[in-house]
């Protein structure tokens, strides 16, 4: 995936106007390629249902590099966007900044020990995220119910607090989960 997302980031410093046949005849060549190498159904088996996710998939070539570490009372994500991330100048547009926080919020459930889903995130944006930077998204659990919790984390680059946020993460049994999956899933292929 990392010569995917250098190719990406190539292609981002291209002109439109560009007249590129050449490069078009090879990417449409790669294309065949890695259609001929498919092995995963367009719905992945729940065993390998995290390879795609949009903020850290394995296999997502449009996923930035975030990886994230379990500690006992919080987690911590560290992220490099690059340029293919850019909203304002030199900045990461700001729903890519909460898509981020989401992620790293969500992942306490590990801490929890349960499943959850998004029930809200609430994101304040503090000062511009610059791209290619390293940047770190802490989280905690704030507060904790029988079916929910409150999650609080940030965004920082070096000693600048860029966004923090709030999530109300609801808990959700595997059943339940599962049979939400399947619905979308329905009415994704329809």
């Amino acid at each position: 995936m990392a010569t995917i997302r250098t190719l990406i980031a190539e292609l981002y410093t291209v002109h439109p106007d560009v007249d590129a046949d050449h490069i078009t005849h090879a990417l449409q060549q790669i294309v065949q390629d890695v259609r001929a190498a498919q092995t995963i159904e367009g719905h992945q088996p729940y065993s390998v249902r995290r390879t795609r996710n949009p903020m850290n998939g394995l296999m997502n070539p449009i996923a930035p590099p975030l990886t994230v570490e379990l500690l006992e009372d919080k987690v911590i994500g560290r992220v490099r966007f690059g340029i293919s991330y850019e909203g304002p100048p030199n900045c990461v547009h700001g729903g890519i900044v909460a898509a981020a926080l989401d992620e790293v919020l969500g992942r306490t459930r590990h801490l929890a020990g349960r499943n959850v889903v998004t029930g809200s995130l609430a994101v304040r944006y503090l000062a511009p995220t610059p791209v290619n930077v390293d940047l770190v998204v802490e989280a905690y659990i704030a507060e904790r119910t029988e079916t929910k919790m409150i999650v609080r984390g940030e965004m920082r680059h070096g000693d600048t607090v860029t966004a923090s946020a709030e999530g109300v993460f609801v808990f959700m049994d595997l059943d339940r989960f599962t049979t939400l999956v399947k619905d979308a899933r329905k009415a994704a292929t329809q």
